[in-house]
């Protein structure tokens, strides 16, 4: 191109007359160039686009190709279906897991492909859990008898936390039949008037809990236990937690036998509570809930002896009114007792060394909250065999320092050769001690550990924790530095 034209078009300067004719010229060239050029690019670019289809159908047959010989291809749906229940198993959690969630199994599986969703549909084991927790994942009754249907003959757990259940609950009794454990935590008993009104046989139920959190009692007159139903000839636990409580405790004709793991907190008398205890005569597990003396007539009355319950393992009693507690263990004799957890404002100092008296137990697991026992050092002497020991919510003064504190030249009044676990927990605005004998015993701990320790050669942890103010500085430098091996020390101060 003529340079003076080159100039021209890269600048504002107008063409004279001549040069005016030449791009007039210059002008059909240049569009029959850019039109030829435009339809190059269209046939390169249809080609391109062709090519990149063709190119993404084949990967896809090739990705298609190379998964026809991947070992998953060859794992039966049997297979799937115990992997499926092992991710359902793993996810139950009786606060967070639904059935009915998308983002857990089973429907999480169901979504991945055609054949799992085939699996997942027809695995019954898969839908024996029903666990609804509130409205906005409460599905179309549609919807839960879809699922009834799915697990087939299978027995069922059912866990509901959602209150007022209505139409939800009587879904549920439609295959009472089948129902293997139920869990409600309700806010009334009005919301399970249901289960009482219109009792059924349930021929399969292992468990029963029930947590009504209501603040009044209300009207109800139904008694608590097996007569809730037909016939539950199968229930081994039960639970109930319901204070202020609608239930007259009376068993009538309960079958209370059959137990093996009980829990009442219904507003009990103790010799009420007792009484009830003593006809669990398979009882392993109980866990019990003192709610007054027995100043009255009891609803029902204990035998006249010590009775006794030969599995009965694990006991845990608390009282939830002061005084409570005092008679409670002179109706029992608890050969096979292991662990026991006392949670009661005060002890006859008797109570244990006569039920020890009655039936040397060895006891591993002992915890007590909120009292000291008149005679804890007397009481432990009686425990060789302890192998965990806690102390939680109490006021802890020297004299307790001092019995686990080591040292060769003294007498030991306390001789644990078992004892693995000792935790000393004093949570109260105010401490009896200036911390002294604390920081003596952290560091016995540190200077005789392990076999060191001849009164405590098996222990392993020990933990002190305080409330209160902070002891003196110095105090609490010796209790800082003791800990570290098997002692540890923490506070809960005040602001």
């Amino acid at each position: 191109m003529d340079p003076d034209l080159v100039a021209i078009v890269k600048s504002n300067k107008a063409p004279n007359d001549i040069q005016a004719r030449q791009i007039r010229v210059l002008l059909p060239s240049y569009v029959a160039e850019i039109s030829d050029l435009d339809s190059e690019i269209a046939a390169t670019t249809a080609l391109l686009r062709d090519m990149e289809e063709r190119r993404n159908v084949r990967s896809k047959f090739l990705a298609g190709l190379q998964s026809a010989l991947a070992p998953i291809r060859t794992v039966p749906n049997e297979i799937f279906a115990e992997i499926f229940l092992l991710c359902r198993d793993g996810a139950l959690d009786p606060h967070d897991y639904s059935l009915f969630d998308s983002k857990q199994p089973p429907l999480l599986l169901a979504h991945v492909s055609s054949q799992w969703r085939a699996v997942c549909f027809s695995d019954a084991r898969l839908w024996d859990h029903i666990h609804i927790h509130s409205v906005e994942r409460m599905p179309p009754m549609a919807t839960l008898r879809a699922i009834f249907t799915r697990s087939r003959l299978r027995p069922l757990d059912i866990h509901i936390t959602e209150s007022p259940l209505g139409d939800l609950f009587r879904v549920i009794l439609a295959a009472h039949t089948r129902v293997r454990r139920i869990c409600l935590r309700v806010n009334s008993s009005d919301d399970v008037s249901d289960l009482w009104s219109y009792p059924r046989d349930f021929p399969s139920l292992t468990t029963f809990e029930l947590h009504i959190q209501q603040q009044e009692a209300t009207s109800l007159e139904r008694p608590v236990g097996l007569g809730l139903f037909k016939t539950a000839p199968l229930l081994r636990s039960f639970l109930i937690w319901s204070y202020p409580s609608p239930f007259d405790p009376r068993p009538g004709a309960v079958v209370w036998s059959q137990l093996t793991e009980l829990t009442l907190d219904i507003g009990m008398d103790e010799l009420t509570a007792l009484s009830i205890i003593v006809a669990c005569t398979r009882l392993q597990d109980c866990r019990i809930f003192l709610h007054s003396s027995s100043q009255f007539t009891p609803l029902l009355m204990p035998p006249s002896h010590a009775t006794t319950l030969p599995q009965l393992w694990c006991l845990r009693v608390f009282g939830r009114a002061p005084r409570v507690g005092l008679p409670f263990f002179e109706g029992l004799t608890l050969p096979a007792l292991t662990e026991l957890l006392l949670c009661i404002d005060e002890l006859s100092p008797e109570a244990l060394p006569n039920l020890y008296n009655r039936s040397s137990f060895r006891l591993k697991n002992l915890q007590i909250w909120d009292f000291i026992p008149h005679d804890l050092t007397g009481l432990l002497q009686l425990t060789p065999s302890l192998e965990e020991l806690s102390l939680q919510f109490v006021t802890l003064n020297d004299e307790v320092f001092e019995m686990f504190t080591y040292r060769p030249a003294s007498p030991t009044p306390v001789v644990l050769p078992k004892l693995r676990s000792l935790v000393l927990w004093d949570a109260g605005d105010e401490l009896t001690t200036d911390g002294v004998s604390a920081a003596e015993m952290g560091e016995s701990f540190t200077r005789y550990s392990l076999e060191g320790n001849l009164a405590f050669p098996s222990l392993r942890k020990v933990e002190l924790i305080l409330g209160g103010h902070l002891f003196d500085d110095d105090v609490e430098d010796r209790l800082v530095a003791a800990s570290g091996g098997i002692f540890a020390y923490e506070r809960f101060t005040k602001s």
